[in-house]
Order: structure tokens, then sequence, then C-alpha cells
């Protein structure tokens, strides 16, 4: 088992997984990833060891009709009721509680953290997963934190995840999980930004879709953002539709954990939520991951206050 922390240089994807691997890679680049840590694939291997799920994982991989909802559905019954009687082995949730706390002694802020997963085969080229694996908001204290790390190894065996492996030609019994715990970002304005247009294909331009709040409101569709398309060369608008911002998702303070959603006033929901310098801002930080990775990149990214924060780049699938 073992923690590797961001700013200890890059790392494998074998090791922390797509999602923790360019986290850690971007740090060491130089460009604004929140502090964290990841907590390697190792840790997952002895969880699947203490929960003996290699035979059930064996007999999924035979199944039939896996790229089916049914089918998959099906398949992973042996599984989820198995992992559903299993903890986290002591010694690993020793290992990830310590990690939070030294987190903790690292930030001057409260110690509000984001649980992600970060599969092996996670933002990859040609399979991206996104939407597929989990991710856990506004976490507070050593025992939310490792208890969202069991999540994340769960949510490896979800139907979702097996038909998304299976439609895509991907061996169910080589797939690892690990997961990045970084510093909460209470974003004021999130969203995500393509740094090639994936609708035109035009290398040229910038594609952003922004909106009030956490980027999850766009990720997962569930309100209608700002659409953008910036000049990459300097930042510039060529075109900006102010989207119907009806909702955005915050950070649930009243719990003192996870997120709520909540109505967003008509008159500020029409209203652009990205100036003309933060579609500069945003154009710079997909610029210098396209040119970090040297090829176009999918970014995720928060700004808090006058402070942009990167929380993820993967390759763009499908860029034709």
């Amino acid at each position: 088992m073992g923690i590797h922390w961001f700013d200890e240089g890059p790392t494998e994807v074998a090791s922390v997984g797509g999602k923790g691997s360019s986290l850690l890679e971007m740090m060491n680049a130089g460009l604004p990833v929140p502090p964290g840590f990841c907590i390697d694939v190792e840790g997952y291997r002895s969880f699947e060891d203490a929960a003996g799920l290699a035979p059930l994982v064996s007999q999924l991989a035979e199944a039939p009709a896996l790229t089916s909802p049914s089918g998959a559905a099906e398949a992973v019954l042996p599984l989820q009721d198995r992992l559903g009687s299993t903890m986290l082995p002591a010694a690993l949730r020793s290992e990830i509680e310590d990690a939070y706390d030294d987190l903790c002694d690292r930030v001057t802020t409260s110690c509000l953290v984001a649980s992600r997963s970060s599969a092996v085969c996670e933002d990859g080229a040609t399979t991206s997963f996104a939407g597929i694996y989990e991710t856990y908001l506004h976490l507070e204290g050593a025992e939310p934190v490792s208890s969202s790390v069991l999540d994340c190894y769960r949510a490896l065996w979800d139907p979702r995840a097996v038909q998304y492996r299976a439609a895509r030609g991907i061996d169910q019994t080589a797939e690892q999980m690990a997961v990045v715990v970084m510093s909460m970002i209470p974003a004021d304005v999130a969203g995500v930004a393509f740094s090639a247009n994936p609708i035109s294909g035009e290398r040229r331009e910038v594609l952003i879709n922004a909106s009030w709040g956490l980027g999850e409101a766009v990720v997962s569709g569930q309100v209608m953002p700002d659409n953008v398309v910036a000049s990459k060369q300097d930042g510039g608008v060529i075109a900006y539709e102010v989207g119907d911002k009806s909702i955005e998702i915050v950070l649930n303070e009243a719990a003192g954990s996870g997120t709520i959603q909540r109505s967003v006033d008509p008159a500020r929901a029409a209203e652009a939520c990205l100036s003309e310098d933060d579609v500069a801002a945003v154009t710079e930080l997909a610029r210098r991951a396209e040119e970090h990775y040297g090829l176009p990149q999918d970014i995720e990214f928060a700004r808090v206050g006058a402070d942009w924060f990167l929380l993820q780049s993967r390759p763009i699938t499908g860029l034709s």
C-alpha cells in the first residue's frame, strides 16, 4: 500500500490511475492543482484480497451479455453481495486516515476534501469513463474520507462500469482502482473546457461550458451552462451564449458535508458567469494543459474569488 502526494512528482497510471497520474504530473508542471494525495492500487488490491473478490471477478468476466444493462446488472450480483459485507482492511484505513491528518496540517483553511475514483483505465485517450465512477464532495474528518474510499472501490463493480468496460473490450480482471483525495474547492464558478473545439474540430478555438457553483452541475448535465467559444491564441471571446443557469450545486454548510442543489435567482441565472478576463484565464489553463501533454485536452476548472484551479485534465476523446 502507498500514499502518493501530488507534489512528489509524476507516478505511473498503473499505480495511481488515470486521474491521479494526471494530477501529480500537472502539479509537477506548475499548473494550479489543489493539494492532495493518491491512494495507489495496492490499497485496492489489499481490499480485493480481504474480500476474496478474485474468483468472483473471473466469474463475472466470463458472463455473457455484459454489454447490456440487464446482463451487467445480473452478472455483478455475487460481487455486490460480497462487497456489501466487506470493510477496508485495518492497515489501509489507518494509512488513509493518517494521510488525511497530514493533509490537514498542510492546508491553512478548513480541512474539507473531495474524494475521487481514479481507475487505471480511466481518463485515457480512447476511454474517458466520464460519469461512470464516483466523486464525493465536501468531506471533513478521517472516517468520512476512509468511507468514501470504500465506496469508490465498490463503484468499480457497479453495473454501469462493468457494461462500459465490456463495450470497449477492457479486461474486467485487469481493472484496478486508485483514489484521489484533494482539498475541496468551494467554487464561485466552475465548468469544463476543451482546448480544441470538439464540435467543429477547430484546433484554434477553445470551447468552454461554465455555470455558477460547483462544476458537478455542468458535468452531470443538471444545468444549461454558458457556452463560450474563445480564441486559443489570445483568449478573446469569439461567441458567448448565456445558458439558463437556473440551479447551482454548492457545499451543504448546514449538514457539514456533501452538497445541495439550490435555485438561482432568475436575474443572476440570466447573467454571464464568466467575464472577458475569466474567459481568457480559462483559455490559458486549457492551452497550458494542451501544451504540457502535447495533444488537445478536456479540463475541469474552478474559480474561488480571484484564484483559478485545474481539477482534471484528460485527452479529448473522439476528436476528428
